[in-house]
């Protein structure tokens, strides 16, 4: 009798042991799950702050030469514009 009692209790606390391990394995499973989806979130932003950060380079560079352009032709009408004021005048002495 004290043997079966044992036997059963011994029975009763695996299945309980089993039991909180199948939901303590359920519980880490779907925690995992949530932390792959914040992963791939994560991972998301990431490469979007990075397609912005090189558009915003993209366009600083792009500001740069159109400035750098626009200096040039200013200096490029200035010249043909100046020049020949500055040079006329000793054609005529």
């Amino acid at each position: 009798m004290k043997t079966n009692a044992r036997l059963l209790k011994q029975s009763s606390d695996k299945d309980d042991m089993n039991a909180k391990s199948l939901s303590t394995i359920l519980h880490l499973k779907q925690r995992n799950e949530e932390l792959e989806k914040e992963n791939h979130v994560l991972k998301q932003k990431v490469q979007a702050a990075q397609q912005l950060s090189l558009a915003a380079r993209l366009a600083s560079n792009a500001k740069e030469r159109v400035g750098e352009e626009a200096l040039k032709e200013k200096e490029v009408r200035l010249t043909t514009i100046c020049l020949p004021i500055i040079i006329y005048p000793f054609f005529l002495s």
